[in-house]
């Protein structure tokens, strides 16, 4: 369980680290699994987590492509 966090947080910094804002990461998070602690989550609910930032970190790479390649 604590490489889930661990990865959450890697996940996290690579986010804030391509322009999101910290409070918008943890929006996305709060979006995904409302009010419960990520020390709460069952595996499939981690899993599902990372699936989404996952989601949200590839279209901020895909954007600073195509913001870089003009």
């Amino acid at each position: 369980m604590g490489a889930m966090i661990e990865e959450i947080d890697s996940l996290k910094k690579q986010m804030v680290g391509l322009g999101y804002v910290e409070g918008e990461v943890n929006a996305f998070i709060h979006d995904a699994i409302g009010d419960k602690p990520i020390s709460k989550l069952s595996n499939q609910e981690y899993k599902d987590l990372i699936d989404y930032l996952n989601s949200y970190l590839l279209f901020a790479k895909k954007s600073k492509g195509l913001v870089s390649s003009h």
